[in-house]
């Protein structure tokens, strides 16, 4: 945009130096519950910064957490409607792997002493399914990260891995069970999908929540995981 016009009395047009992405108009005063719905989405969908929330909320995984194949990009991440209450970043990117979740850091320049740091870590399938990690090599990546970043002083939410091609069925048996049996030693709160049949048993991913390659929920799927997620993330605010 080159400028912006403003209702007012007098008019007022000035000069933009950048560019607009969304523009949102209401003709109407919003309640407290609407004004969190705005701040939510321009957070989650256009990467707007409220600095007087109490919690940091960060993110870190692949393509299912970054909303491949779901509606619109809503994944579960981007329906959890935490309001004001929490800045939210999502760094999850299609493809990404734990051992490069482990290397790169981003997490931890986000961590905020001020504040109440929180990261969800939900990965590890493309460690399995496309690198061919070892189940046990893919937990000791998801372990020593979530133990660094804990040190760090985030809280710690980790996610157990979803079904995919029955090939590797055996492997992310052992790796959620894995998860299972340590994940008190390295984190604060463990969301197991295999608790949610419907998304999380084996065979699930050809079921009707789960886009039509079996690997990435769709809308369905992701309000599941949501549900599934959110009090994790609610109950260590």
């Amino acid at each position: 945009a080159t400028g912006l016009y403003l209702a007012s009395s007098p008019p007022v047009d000035f000069a933009m130096k950048g560019r607009i992405n969304a523009f949102l108009a209401l003709d109407r005063a919003i309640n407290a519950a609407e004004l969190a719905q705005v701040r939510s989405w321009a957070g989650q969908q256009r990467g707007a910064v409220f600095s007087n929330a109490a919690n940091i909320l960060v993110v870190e995984g692949d393509s299912i957490s970054r909303a491949s194949r779901a509606t619109l990009n809503r994944g579960w991440n981007q329906t959890l409607n935490l309001g004001p209450s929490a800045l939210e970043y999502n760094l999850s990117l299609g493809g990404l792997t734990l051992a490069t979740i482990s290397s790169d850091n981003r997490s931890g320049g986000l961590y905020n002493a001020a504040k109440n740091n929180i990261l969800v870590v939900f990965a590890g399938s493309n460690d399995i399914a496309v690198s061919g990690t070892t189940a046990a090599n893919t937990h000791t990546l998801l372990s020593d990260f979530c133990t660094a970043r804990r040190a760090q002083g985030f809280k710690i939410v980790v996610v157990t891995m979803l079904p995919r091609e029955a090939l590797f069925e055996a492997t992310r048996q052992t790796f959620n069970g894995l998860i299972r049996s340590s994940w008190t030693t390295y984190a604060d709160a463990l969301a197991d999908v295999e608790t949610v049949p419907a998304i999380g048993a084996d065979g699930a991913q050809s079921g009707a929540n789960f886009d039509a390659d079996t690997i990435h929920p769709n809308a369905a799927g992701h309000v599941l995981l949501r549900d599934l997620i959110k009090p994790k993330i609610t109950g260590l605010m």
